[in-house]
């Protein structure tokens, strides 16, 4: 049987002591210990446990508050609620910040976009990512302006996206499109005109991610592989060679052949991922975060959400624990000095 103790906060309470020198008469007053600042109230710990069930588990200030009452005896209103997420948010804005410029240094960047309500108006959640690091910000913009902020004087060697304008100039050497929103629009394309143009390019867009995933699992190497990617490229070239019958057949046809050097770029450098599905996996916890608390109702919400998750969000893909990143970012727990007293609350 495994249980849980019974839980109940712990208030410690730091004494400065002051000395006066008999001499010149100058009072000197003792520093607080690390940990004990005069605008902290609350531990590393608590501060790291609300700022994990806010931003990952989408539990409201409301609930925490009732949680804290209800589980261990602590009562706290939502308002010192908001300012503990505001001071954690500036605790992790450098991690965040050196999260952004690994992102920016990458020679491979995905990146999407979606909506996010701040104080009743739509603002865009961007994300910037890597196998390794992911970038968010919350801005009231969804034009160019925003990836080439990002981007600044970096110049990746291939960007990776759904064909969005601004992120298709972003000034990256080489582009991927995302073969798995073209997969779905072939899809309807099908359905809509019975097309067997847009049949045969499902088919083969599908063959190519599957040499892909060949080749990464080394059952498809060397000449094999080779003379497999130029028979895709040369079967691509031949299904865009000539107009197609159909409306809709015709604009993907004219889709394709505008960015033909785009579509199988991820055959020739194994970096490159033939979709750009983690883009959208990394902006769906804050979807959700969305539809469950309604948005934020300051610009600084959504700015403590776009740092907290550029760190958790980093954290997973490292294997990293989210609770345990959290305290460490935030100081650790606190060491109780031998012989210090311990006070319940109600002292």
């Amino acid at each position: 049987m495994v249980e849980l103790p019974p839980v109940e906060p712990v208030v410690v309470e730091a004494w400065r002591y002051a000395a006066r020198c008999p001499h010149c008469g100058a009072t000197t007053v003792a520093d607080y210990p690390a940990g004990f600042e005069p605008p902290r109230v609350f531990g590393p710990h608590l501060e790291a446990l609300w700022t994990y069930l806010h931003e990952q588990h989408h539990v409201s200030y409301a609930r925490l508050a009732a949680l804290g009452r209800d589980l261990w005896h602590l009562r706290v209103s939502q308002g010192a609620l908001t300012h503990a997420l505001a001071r954690v948010a500036a605790r992790l804005a450098p991690q965040a910040a050196a999260i952004r410029e690994q992102v920016r240094a990458s020679p491979v960047i995905g990146s999407d976009e979606t909506r996010a309500r701040v104080d009743g108006r739509t603002y865009w959640q961007w994300v910037f990512q890597t196998p390794t690091a992911t970038y968010h910000t919350i801005v009231p913009r969804r034009n160019g302006a925003v990836v080439q902020e990002f981007v600044g004087d970096a110049v990746p060697a291939v960007w990776v996206s759904d064909l969005y304008g601004p992120q298709l100039n972003a000034g990256a050497a080489q582009q991927q499109v995302c073969l798995a929103h073209q997969l779905r629009d072939l899809q309807y394309v099908v359905d809509r005109e019975q097309s067997t143009w847009a049949a045969e390019c499902q088919a083969l867009f599908r063959l190519a991610i599957h040499r892909a995933h060949q080749r990464d699992a080394g059952t498809l190497r060397g000449a094999a592989y080779t003379a497999a990617v130029r028979k895709i490229a040369a079967t691509c070239d031949t299904l865009l060679a000539t107009p197609v019958q159909g409306a809709e057949a015709s604009r993907l046809w004219a889709r394709f052949r505008t960015h033909r050097a785009h579509l199988l770029v991820f055959l020739a450098d194994p970096a490159v991922p033939p979709t750009n599905n983690d883009s959208e996996r990394a902006l769906r916890h804050s979807v959700v975060h969305r539809k469950v608390t309604g948005g934020f109702r300051s610009s600084w919400g959504a700015e403590a959400h776009a740092i907290v998750t550029t760190v958790l969000d980093t954290a997973r893909k490292r294997g990293e624990g989210l609770l345990a990143t959290l305290q460490a970012a935030l100081g650790g727990p606190l060491v109780l000095p031998s012989g210090r007293p311990i006070l319940s609350p109600s002292r």
